[in-house]
């Protein structure tokens, strides 16, 4: 979890950027929620020294890097930073191919966190996996050598919208990735790209459908918006501890597509789909989503046969014979007063008690313990062999949370 700068500023990027974005993060209480990394992609590069070694560009950083990670890391964030498996960067900066150790040596010493590594300019050592994974492959090596841990996030991209996440829509996106989803384990998460939610373009519910879908496959949550501007509804959905909390789920399995349909209701676009996704939580739970890919609010309903798939189908699972109570992830999300007072550093902002901390509570235990913050709303119980039934709007998502019903006594 954490921010990039690419989609929302692109090569515009700067030390003052990156600190204010820091310091952003952690007045929001995004840091405390778990987004960790603050990431520079592309055009940092002021080119190599005679020594072969990447500097940055004096005019955009000029205290140069490791005082930047110094900073970043003293607001208590992580540091990411880019490079490319290529000659060049996507946009024109030098790669690391032939400079591998050197780079990954440089990046240790400047105290870097993260590091995207790119798959622009390969001199067409690409297009079959034997190539792509001994290029990359390199870089992980070297990165387990040096003195310090370093996430690595591999971005190999094709050029168009073939594979999932690049110039593709979300709905594609997803769709490329419903296949894959078994790829996806701890240590090794399926990267469907940097959330859109606030860069315009979509709507509250088409935000809100990547940021659920997103945290369902178990993606990074990477924010791509600005968050000097960034706007109350738009922070009330990447702020949202119950949505979070799946993607955190120390399960680490992915929700898998149980059902695609096409229906009428198309968009201008000629789309019109609806999806239910369900998957394994820890503790015994579940999860459910429904997804209306269509251009109307729809009547959705998911049945316990469907939704325990996995374990037993056409309902033969044990599962499904069970009574499960409905929490609804989105029920208590954040009004727009209380993302409105958190963006005026107002006193009518929530306490701390009031909002979910990640830093002094992990996801996992906040989770063992049934944190109410990370339960959403208890809306129905389902009886054996029932159906989840919503109102789901356009291009909107219901996304729910099963747990085994406990009868009072």
């Amino acid at each position: 979890m954490g921010w990039n700068q690419w989609s929302s500023n692109d090569c515009e990027v700067s030390e003052k950027l990156i600190v204010d974005t820091a310091h952003r993060m952690v007045t929001l209480g995004l840091r405390d929620l778990g987004y960790q990394y603050v990431v520079v992609d592309d055009c940092w590069q002021g080119g190599r020294n005679r020594h072969g070694k990447l500097v940055p560009d004096d005019t955009r950083f000029p205290d140069g890097m490791k005082s930047l990670t110094r900073q970043i890391h003293d607001m208590g964030l992580g540091f990411g930073i880019y490079s490319d498996a290529g000659t060049l960067t996507c946009k024109g900066y030098p790669g690391s191919w032939g400079y591998e150790e050197r780079d990954a040596r440089t990046f240790s010493q400047w105290g870097v966190d993260y590091l995207i590594y790119d798959n622009c300019f390969n001199e067409a050592r690409s297009g079959t996996q034997f190539n792509s994974y001994a290029r990359f492959h390199l870089m992980q090596a070297l990165l387990q050598r040096v003195a310090r841990p370093v996430l690595y996030a591999m971005c190999d991209e094709d050029g168009e919208c073939v594979t999932a996440g690049f110039h593709c829509s979300a709905m594609s996106t997803l769709n490329k990735v419903s296949s894959l989803v078994d790829k996806g384990m701890p240590g090794a998460w399926n990267d469907l790209g940097k959330l859109e939610v606030g860069n315009g373009g979509m709507t509250d519910a088409e935000y809100k459908t990547q940021f659920s879908m997103w945290a369902a496959v178990k993606s990074p949550l990477m924010i791509g918006t600005d968050l000097r501007k960034i706007n109350a509804k738009s922070l009330s959905i990447i702020s949202n501890p119950a949505v979070i909390a799946v993607s955190q789920d120390p399960l680490g399995r992915s929700a898998v597509r149980r059902w695609r349909y096409s229906v009428r209701e198309k968009d201008a676009n000629g789309q019109g789909e609806i999806q239910m996704w369900s998957g394994r939580l820890s503790g015994g739970d579940y999860l459910v989503i429904l997804l209306n890919g269509s251009n109307s609010t729809l009547r959705m309903n998911a049945t316990l046969s469907d939704v325990f798939w996995d374990e037993g189908p056409e309902g033969t699972a044990k599962e499904a014979s069970q009574t499960w109570d409905v929490y609804d992830l989105w029920g208590s999300r954040m009004s727009d007063e209380t993302a409105n007072a958190i963006l005026e550093n107002s006193s009518h902002q929530p306490t701390l008690n009031q909002r979910y901390n990640a830093t002094t509570t992990p996801y996992a235990k906040g989770l063992a313990v049934n944190n109410p913050l990370l339960m959403g709303q208890r809306t129905a119980t389902v009886a054996p062999m029932g159906n989840i039934q919503t109102t789901v709007g356009r291009h909107d998502v219901a996304m729910f949370r099963l747990r085994p019903h406990k009868r009072e006594a």
